[in-house]
Order: structure tokens, then C-alpha cells, then sequence
């Protein structure tokens, strides 16, 4: 094993947690997006974005960000 596959099991085990995070704000998203679909809502509609769609598009850059830089050290 050398530098760079250190490198990258490093950058793949600090971007982990940030897509199991993902995984789980796509799966509340989706659930509280259904619930909104079925006019089941219980949250209102500016507390719902901020609570939730907006950490989940947060999540997602960070994701699409470290995966981007994983490769370019590559």
C-alpha cells in the first residue's frame, strides 16, 4: 500500500459519514414529501424547507464536493 491508497481510504472513510447522512435527509425528505402529497402535512411549509429540504441539498453538495476531490486525488 502506498501514499496515495492511504490517501484515499483516508478521503473514503471522512466522506462515510456524510453519505449515510444523506441517505437518511433523502429518506425523510421523501417521507415528509409524501405526507405533503397526501395533504397529511404536519409541519408548515417554510419550517418543513428549512428543517429538512435544505439540509438534505446541504448533505448532498458536501457529498458531491468530497467525491469530486477523491477523484481528482486519484
Amino acid at each position: 500500500m502506498d501514499a496515495s491508497d492511504s490517501q484515499a481510504e483516508i478521503q473514503s472513510e471522512a466522506r462515510r459519514p456524510w453519505q449515510y447522512a444523506f441517505l437518511i435527509l433523502v429518506l425523510v425528505s421523501i417521507s415528509m414529501l409524501t405526507l405533503r402529497l397526501m395533504n397529511l402535512a404536519f409541519l408548515a411549509i417554510d419550517f418543513e424547507v428549512t428543517l429538512v429540504y435544505l439540509p438534505t441539498a446541504l448533505a448532498g453538495g458536501i457529498v458531491l464536493y468530497l467525491s469530486r476531490e477523491q477523484e481528482r486525488t486519484m
